[in-house]
């Protein structure tokens, strides 16, 4: 009898404990940076005929994946939340015409970066960026674009004809 007591008294044991692990850490173990492109594309069903540009920051990551007629594409945001968590974890996603038509910039609560997203279909060759330093990133205006910038930073995107474009945030 206390063997059968101490068997069932440690199989509880470990059950709680099974229990509490899996709440703790549920959720908690997202994607590495390297992972990102290949968890988009199983997202959206998309195979390897399709283009992708990425970039990821220490918090935020970002994957715009396009066919090659660029008729067709999606877009995917990570977040990598601080504290006992690890790796990047899908944040936003699908296809919004700011990104198609001119720029979509996201930002997330308590994040430290913000990530712009372009197909690039308004020809932007320039970025010009002011924050705590002042600097001009030149852009293929053929190509789609994703970058990760520091928040708080301002931006002017120009085209090839130098005429300023537009762009919506998303918080």
């Amino acid at each position: 009898m206390k063997i059968s007591q101490k068997i069932a008294t440690i199989f509880l044991v470990f059950i709680i404990l099974f229990t509490l692990l899996y709440f703790l850490f549920a959720d908690n173990i997202g994607l590495s940076a390297k992972n990102l492109e290949k968890d988009a594309r199983l997202a959206s069903k998309t195979d390897d005929s399709w283009l992708a540009v990425t970039d990821v920051g220490e918090e935020l990551g970002g994957v715009l994946l396009y066919n090659e007629e660029y008729d067709d594409w999606n877009y995917h945001v990570y977040l990598n939340r601080p504290g006992l968590d690890y790796g990047y974890h899908f944040r936003a996603g699908g296809s919004v015409p700011e990104i198609e038509d001119n720029v979509g910039v996201y930002s997330f609560d308590g994040a430290d970066e913000q990530i712009i997203m372009s197909m690039n279909n308004a020809k932007i060759e320039k970025i010009a960026v002011s924050g705590r330093v002042l600097q001009t990133i030149d852009i293929d205006s053929d190509k789609p674009f994703v970058l990760v910038m520091p928040e708080g930073c301002n931006f002017s995107f120009y085209d090839v004809n130098k005429r300023e474009i537009e762009y919506n945030k998303h918080f």
